[in-house]
């Protein structure tokens, strides 16, 4: 997929299509390697935004973006971004993806952590974005699970502007 503009499309079709079936188990083992499933999140991210990009394809790696993010660690996001090519437009576009297929707090925490640490150049407020959507999703889900606002207290800043999201 790395080097899909320069090999047959039905090769490209054929690895995002075996890669995005992989089993959840079989991307807990693989996630150990932090290097494929960095680049795995990196590469599908730099082509699933490429305007060119026949619908079937985008589609492929939007299912592999998704078995990706569930399944990467710390150390796996990091490697994505630390890839040369992802920039912070790409991790915009992961955060929005993020929100549009509704991804619970913990990814969105996971990344604002390892963007205050990557190499990548990101302004601080995409930071600030993962972490204001973490605190927004923890407290969706603690409302959903009954807990009531008196317990959300105790979990946020009293300057939170969570709210604004």
């Amino acid at each position: 997929l790395e080097h899909m503009d320069r090999v047959n499309e039905k090769i490209s079709l054929g690895a995002a299509s075996t890669l995005g079936a992989l089993t959840f188990d079989v991307w807990q083992k693989v996630s150990d390697d932090k290097s494929i499933s960095g680049t795995c999140l990196a590469v599908s991210l730099l082509r699933v935004e490429s305007l060119g990009l026949p619908s079937g394809m985008k589609k492929l790696l939007s299912c592999l973006l998704q078995r990706v993010v569930l399944c990467i660690d710390d150390r796996g996001i990091l490697f994505c971004l630390s890839h040369p090519d992802v920039s912070q437009e790409n991790i915009n576009y992961l955060y929005n993806w993020m929100v549009d297929n509704n991804f619970d707090a913990r990814f969105y925490d996971s990344l604002a952590r390892q963007l205050l640490v990557s190499p990548l150049r990101s302004d601080f407020s995409l930071v600030q974005k993962f972490q204001s959507r973490a605190i927004f999703e923890a407290r969706k889900s603690r409302r959903s699970f009954g807990q009531n606002e008196e317990d959300d207290i105790l979990f946020l800043d009293d300057d939170s502007d969570e709210d604004e999201l």
